[in-house]
């Protein structure tokens, strides 16, 4: 596999959030709990019962708590990424070349090669390659980073060989 020079956009930091939702789902719903447990050990702080707690809760408030934490990391979250990203100038060009040992990733700033095996998923869309390094923090490939449709294909099928090949 050839080097390949990727350009992000704004665009390709919401696709990893979008596709690592399971992980953000996971941080709203510890802190929801959190929530929710504040909500109902302060009124038995203050001594009313469990079932009084739980009747004076306004769970409204929790719900719309819940809401706004996913819109955080849903919504803004990637779009402070990016502005962090084009302030440091680390959102292109980057080269991403694929070897044996594993992905070599450099840019104006940085130099460095993540093995096959310190990838933890591998996930192909219609549009982007994602290798993951630890949930919500993917290198991406762009499929428009590729002359054509073929060469996307071949590179993720062989990313996806590589990766596996190092798991095994």
């Amino acid at each position: 596999m050839g080097s390949v020079e990727v350009n992000y956009e704004l665009s390709d930091l919401y696709a990893v959030n979008f596709r690592a939702w399971r992980t953000y789902l996971k941080i709203v719903a510890v802190l929801e709990t959190i929530f929710i447990a504040l909500i109902l050990v302060l009124p038995l702080i203050d001594g009313a019962t469990l079932l009084q707690a739980i009747e004076q809760a306004d769970w409204w408030f929790a719900l719309g708590m819940g809401l706004i934490l996913l819109i955080f990391y849903a919504g803004f979250c990637p779009l402070i990424g990016y502005f962090r990203s084009k302030r440091q100038k680390v959102l292109g060009p980057n080269y991403f070349s694929f070897d044996g040992e594993g992905v070599s990733v450099e840019n104006a700033k940085a130099k460095s090669v993540v093995f096959w095996s310190g990838i933890t998923r591998v996930l192909r869309s219609d549009t982007r390659l994602f290798l993951f390094i630890r949930p919500g923090v993917a290198f991406i490939i762009p499929r428009r980073a590729l002359p054509s449709f073929e060469a996307f294909s071949m590179l993720a099928e062989e990313a996806d060989a590589r990766w596996r090949a190092a798991r095994a």
